[in-house]
C-alpha cells in the first residue's frame, strides 16, 4: 500500500476507509442491501459513507456521491452520520460544496492520500 504512483480507485479509498475505521473500533459493512459504499456502527452511532475515486470524470462522480447521501439522511437519526471519501488529490472537486453547506447538511469529508492514510477535513 506505500506511495501508489497511480491515482486511488474507489476500491482503494473504501479499502483504506475501512482500515481507518475498523482501527477505530467501528464495525464495518460494505455489502449493503441500498447499495451504500459502507455502512458502520459503534456504540450507539451509526456512520454511512459514499466513497469516491479517480475516475474520467471525477467531479461528476463526487456529485454523484452527494446526492446518494442526501437521499440516504434520516433527519429523525440523531445517532447518524454521513461521509463522503475521496482521494486527497480530489480535495477541490469535493469542497465546491462549501464547508458551511457540508456542515448544515451535516455531511463529513474524508480524504485518502498517496499512502492510504485518511484525515478528516
Amino acid at each position: 500500500m506505500e506511495g501508489h504512483a497511480t491515482p486511488l480507485t474507489e476500491n482503494d479509498a473504501e479499502a483504506a476507509f475501512v482500515a481507518y475505521l475498523t482501527a477505530q473500533g467501528w464495525a464495518v459493512s460494505t455489502t449493503n442491501a441500498d447499495f451504500t459504499d459502507i455502512v458502520a456502527a459503534r456504540d450507539d452511532e451509526i456512520l454511512v459513507a459514499e466513497v469516491k475515486g479517480h475516475t474520467k470524470s471525477a467531479g461528476a462522480a463526487i456529485d454523484i456521491g452527494y446526492g446518494q447521501l442526501l437521499r440516504r439522511i434520516d433527519l429523525s437519526a440523531s445517532n447518524r452520520r454521513h461521509a463522503l471519501v475521496v482521494p486527497a488529490s480530489l480535495r477541490w472537486h469535493a469542497e465546491r460544496v462549501p464547508t458551511t453547506v457540508r456542515e448544515r447538511l451535516g455531511i463529513e469529508l474524508f480524504l485518502v492520500d498517496e499512502n492510504w492514510a485518511v484525515t478528516q477535513a
